[in-house]
């Protein structure tokens, strides 16, 4: 049975995880992680993709990511995964042995300014939320420590929204929820209530709730970025 199509409009942030299979440790070593992002470096040559932020982590990844088409996404995994596994393959020596991870990597839209810096914050927090350090900017394998895979080199590009001026206090302040497309709160913006813009919420829950239809793209190519409050597609 052929894969369903990947949904991924243009210029629109992705938030992209994959986890190993069976969440068996798939980064074993500082060879592992830095072999990942020295091919996420060949990757952003071959494509229109940027990186806005990401998070190595023992058995899985997050990577947030701003394609200019939305085809480049798959083109940008696939030339990574293909030079990740390449790498790690030999040298644990797993080689038939079966799968490194556990499916196709999982693409989440960012959908506005706001959910733009909460997963950037989740993403960042990530090691310090697992207990792998006492602050999040000491993982070595995160964009708040880590830019490329040589001191020059740097595949970080600049975010589409100000980056706060205390942010590294905002990632280290308290645990966060995983940033999921349904479930978050959509801000209010111009007087509009939220539920008239994009759905309704339940009578007994503050938690957002989509539209029934949930098929339909939430960003219609009639409406435009000021409609729906991602203004920074208006300047790509």
């Amino acid at each position: 049975m052929p894969r369903p199509p990947r949904f991924c409009p243009d210029n629109v942030p992705q938030h992209v995880i994959n986890r190993g299979d069976q969440k068996e440790q798939v980064f074993r070593s500082p060879a592992d992680y830095l072999g990942f992002v020295a091919a996420m470096a060949d990757a952003a040559e071959r494509t229109v993709v940027r990186l806005l932020a990401f998070s190595l982590m023992p058995n899985h990844f997050h990577l947030v990511l701003w394609p200019v088409p939305g085809g480049e996404l798959s083109t940008y995994m696939q030339l990574l995964m293909n030079a990740h596994l390449r790498d790690i393959v030999p040298r644990h020596g797993t080689s038939g042995l079966g799968h490194v991870y556990q499916g196709r990597f999982r693409n989440f839209e960012i959908l506005n300014e706001q959910h733009f810096l909460n997963v950037c914050r989740y993403v960042e927090a990530n090691a310090l939320q697992a207990g792998l350090v006492s602050r999040a900017e000491d993982w070595p394998w995160c964009s708040l420590s880590c830019c490329g895979p040589v001191p020059d080199i740097n595949l970080l590009s600049e975010w589409p929204v100000l980056r706060p001026c205390d942010w590294l206090e905002q990632v280290n302040r308290r645990r966060l929820p995983a940033p999921l497309s349904p479930g978050w709160l959509a801000p209010e913006v111009a007087g509009t209530p939220a539920q008239a813009r994009h759905g309704r919420r339940g009578r007994t829950s503050d938690v957002w709730q989509p539209q029934e239809s949930a098929t339909k793209p939430p960003f219609p190519n009639s409406e435009s970025a000021e409609s729906r409050n991602f203004h920074f597609l208006d300047i790509v």
